[in-house]
Order: structure tokens, then C-alpha cells, then sequence
């Protein structure tokens, strides 16, 4: 008899819910990208708006250009159409009659967008040109020399990024700009027999206050970065084709597969960081003088409050470093890595340590593992504001704003959805049964149904039914007038579609 009903109520929850249908519309790619563009050029607009009149240089927006034709634009909304040196020079005494001949004295600042797109053209001279980037102003230092398609964009002091693309541009930016904490920050150890579960928050040395180094196993990786989720965690060795070598507590060598470090980190949503140097030693390990090796730059990388200064500080050098980016299957992460340039973007002698072998100075006799190089595996911003959108861990957001929905209406609409539910199937009759088993077996799979199949499915359309009928009802509460209203005041707010209670 109840599988009989089963079917029955599946009909009816399926009739119920009923096909859904809506136009749709929407813009043309070309009409999108249009008004992208349209945003980011309100964006620098606003920008140089906020930039007080005394500063200087004094800041002009480029408002629109192809390459050839640029339209500049002051503080003040006043517009200047440019096509040569000699144009940009009037334009300057039209916007900022005060630099008048004084090309050093503005500063021209331009969408992302249209810097990729039409490029920086060789009218502005020696112009400074900022890059308008969420509200923020960054430098664009030039070009390659080998390359014109590669602009260098300042985005913290001695640390510059190269990039060909404007989605990998604020994709970096955000990603340096995080903040970062101590307790975020997880350095591992590997070595083969070691534990294969990290816990959730790192052990603290009590003489220095800084986390103490967990010791993993690296062939459970996947396993032992579960628990780290949201943090950073560190790895350093030698890097070799493909490889990082480790040298275990037991002073043989051990290599894994910088490939398996980053699919753990992936599947954990952590965010990995390689450190290349030319020492295997792994740090919380003594050397041949009985010093505990730690990494050289730790100690003033942990201060750090960004992520990008953190990553800068780790390589220690003082020279200019480079942001190089690598391609990712994944839209889930961010890979990249950091190493030397020259003054002119150009990549020197030590920039092959993070395209392929690492190599440097490291000085084991110190108790110190130096850093010559960085490379990343981060979770892309995409990424981060899905799982940041997660009030339970490990659910999808959307699924949990379904969830959350479902039971907002349901509340609002359980009256109406229980009298339909009664119809559809009527209580159980323990009589009916030859046994009390068989009674509950038939009540719990007609609760579990309500709940799980026709209280979702039949949920929106009795939201809509019961706020029909209150609406109904009220109109024809004042239609009735004020005596009708004081003769029954019980009925005000009352679904008058509503019957008597009926039993689940």
C-alpha cells in the first residue's frame, strides 16, 4: 500500500514544481567587453578624482585609446584628444596649464585593460604611467626589451611583475596584497616514517614564539595537509628537473616530485610554497655542529603583513625580483615564482633558479638554509571567495545557499505544504499493519519523503499559494469594512484557504 503512495506522491511533488521557463537575455561579448571597459576607465577617472590638487606629478586619465589615438582627461572631466609627442605636450598645457611644457611635472595613469590591449605607446616619453588596478595605482616600469607584449608593473618596493595578460595582472595583485598571520604560515619538514597527520594549529616555541616545524611524511601528503586548509605551508630542499631533494634525519636523500607536493596542496586548498636552495637539509634538523637549521630569512619574512612581502622577503636579496607566472590546468590556483632581474626587467644569471634549476649560496655551517629562489602553488582569488562564501567546510557554497533557501520556505509555506501533504498521503493506520514494525517502516519512509522529496519540490509553489491566499483575504477584509473587521478580529493575518490541523 505505502509503495503505491510513494509513486503517487513523486507525481504529484513532480506536477507540483512544474517545467520552469524564462527568456533569456542578455548583452553581446563585444557589448560586455565594452562596458568592462567602460568600469575600469571610471575606474582611473575616480582614482586621479581623490589624488589631492597638491600633489604632484599632477595625474591625467587616459579615457579612451587604440594605440594611436589617446583621449586624456584632468581632475575637473576636461578631455584632450593626443596622436603624436607634439599633441601630447598641448594636451598637457590644455589639462594642466601649471606643467605646461614640463612632461616630468604629470603622471599619466590608464586602465588595465587598455594597457594590454592598445599597449604603451612611445608619445608619452618618459611620462611616468601608473596602472589602475581595484582602486589602487601601480607603476608601469616598461617593457622587455626582447618583448613588447611583457609590461613590468611595480607592485611593491623591489618586486615587479611581468605579464602579458590583464586577468594574470590582478590575479598576482590580489594575491600579494592578502594579509597574512603568524599561525597561517606552516613550514614542513619531510621526512619517510614521519607522521601522516599534521594538526590544525602549529606548536609554538615558547623562547623564540614562532611555530615550531612540522615533521610530515612525504609520501602521505595528501593525507597530512588535510587539516591545513586556508594556510600556507613551506617546503625547502634542492630542486632538480622537476624534483625536490630532502635529506632525511638519517643523512640519505630522498626526492619527491614538486608535481605530487602541488596536487596535495590542491586538494587541500592549500596554498604551497617551494623554497629552492642548494642545501637538502629540511629545517628543525642539526647539522654537523649540532645547530638546528632554520631558514635564513624566516625570521623577517613572518613579520611581514602581506603575502607578496612575505614571498619578496623570503628570496633575501636585495637586488630587483620578478614575478614569472606559470601556466595552470586548474582555475582553482595561482602559479608563479620569484627570482633576480636586472634594472630593465631582464632576467640574469641566478632568474633560471625558478624557470628550472635553482641554484645560490647557502651557508649550512650557520644553522642557516639560504633561499635562492620561490616558487608557488596558490588558491586563486576565485577560489578563496567560494570557500570564504562556505558556512560549512567542504560543502559547496551554492548547495548550502540552496539548503538555507529551501528551509526559509519551507517554514514560511509548512501550513499550506502539510494540508497537501495530507492529501497526497493520508497518516498511517497502525491497524492497517500486521505488525508495530511494519507501522513505523511505512511512517518513516512517508516522513522522510515529505522531507526530502515533495517539501523542496512542492516547497516554492505553497510559498506561493499561501501568500495568494492572505492576499486574497485581506482584500476582502477591506472590502467588508471596519465592522466586519471588529466582528472578527481572529481572522486578521489568518490564511483563509487554511483548514483544520492535520496530522504529519
Amino acid at each position: 500500500m505505502w509503495m503505491r503512495r510513494i509513486a503517487g506522491a513523486l507525481l504529484v511533488a513532480m506536477q507540483l514544481a512544474g517545467p520552469a521557463s524564462a527568456e533569456a537575455t542578455g548583452l553581446t561579448q563585444r557589448l560586455g567587453l565594452d562596458r568592462r571597459g567602460d568600469r575600469s576607465t571610471e575606474d582611473v577617472t575616480a582614482y586621479i578624482a581623490r589624488v589631492p590638487p597638491s600633489i604632484r606629478p599632477i595625474p591625467l586619465a587616459i579615457t579612451d585609446g587604440d594605440g594611436v589615438h589617446w583621449t586624456l582627461a584632468n581632475r575637473t572631466g576636461e578631455r584632450f584628444t593626443v596622436a603624436s609627442g607634439k599633441e601630447f605636450e598641448a594636451g598637457i598645457a590644455a589639462l594642466a596649464p601649471e606643467a605646461a611644457g614640463k612632461r616630468e611635472s604629470v603622471a599619466v595613469y590608464i586602465s588595465g585593460e587598455m594597457l594590454f590591449r592598445s599597449g604603451r605607446s612611445a608619445l608619452f616619453g618618459d611620462t611616468a604611467i601608473f596602472v589602475v588596478v581595484d582602486g589602487q595605482a601601480y607603476p608601469v616600469l616598461g617593457q622587455i626589451p626582447s618583448t613588447k607584449s611583457v609590461h613590468r608593473i611595480g607592485i611593491q618596493p623591489r618586486l615587479e611583475l611581468l605579464a602579458d595578460e590583464w586577468s594574470i595582472t590582478r590575479e598576482v595583485i590580489w594575491q600579494f596584497s592578502r594579509p597574512i598571520s603568524r599561525e597561517a604560515i606552516r613550514t614542513l619538514a619531510l621526512e619517510p616514517g614521519g607522521p601522516t597527520v599534521l594538526p590544525r594549529r602549529p606548536v609554538v616555541d615558547a623562547a623564540t614564539r614562532r611555530a615550531v616545524p612540522d615533521v610530515v611524511d612525504p609520501n602521505h601528503l595528501a593525507r597530512g595537509l588535510g587539516a591545513l586548509s586556508g594556510q600556507i605551508a613551506l617546503v625547502t630542499g634542492r630542486v632538480e628537473e622537476g624534483f625536490l631533494s630532502y635529506r632525511a634525519l638519517s643523512g640519505t636523500e630522498a626526492r619527491v616530485a614538486i608535481v605530487d607536493l602541488i596536487d596535495a596542496a590542491e586538494k587541500s586548498d592549500v596554498g604551497l610554497v617551494v623554497l629552492g636552495s642548494t642545501s637538502s637539509r629540511q629545517p628543525g634538523t642539526r647539522n654537523w655542529l649540532w645547530q638546528r637549521i632554520e631558514v635564513a630569512t624566516m625570521a623577517a619574512a613572518i613579520e611581514q603583513q602581506s603575502l607578496g612581502s612575505f614571498l619578496a622577503t623570503l628570496v633575501g636579496s636585495e637586488q630587483r625580483l620578478a614575478v614569472h607566472l606559470f601556466p595552470s590546468a586548474s582555475g582553482d590556483r595561482t602559479k608563479l615564482g620569484i627570482a633576480p632581474v636586472d634594472n630593465d626587467g631582464s632576467p640574469n644569471g641566478l632568474a633560471s633558479m625558478v624557470i628550472g634549476a635553482w641554484s645560490g649560496i647557502v651557508s649550512e655551517t650557520a644553522g642557516r638554509v639560504g633561499i635562492t629562489g620561490v616558487m608557488a602553488s596558490l588558491v586563486s582569488a576565485e577560489r578563496q571567495r567560494e570557500l570564504d562564501r562556505r558556512l560549512v567546510p567542504g560543502i559547496p557554497s551554492l548547495l548550502q545557499l540552496i539548503c538555507v533557501s529551501i528551509v526559509v520556505v519551507a517554514v514560511l509555506a509548512l501550513p499550506t505544504l502539510l494540508r497537501w501533504w495530507v492529501r497526497i498521503w493520508p497518516p498511517e493506520n497502525a491497524g492497517e499493519y500486521e505488525n508495530r514494525a511494519g507501522y513505523l517502516l511505512a511512517s518513516g519512509t512517508r516522513l522522510l519523503l515529505f522531507s526530502v522529496v515533495f517539501l523542496p519540490v512542492a516547497g516554492l509553489p505553497a510559498l506561493i499559494a499561501r501568500l495568494g491566499g492572505l492576499a486574497i483575504g485581506a482584500q476582502r477584509r477591506v472590502r467588508a469594512g471596519p465592522a466586519a473587521i471588529a466582528a472578527a478580529p481572529e481572522a486578521i493575518g489568518k490564511d483563509p484557504t487554511a483548514s483544520s490541523p492535520r496530522s504529519l
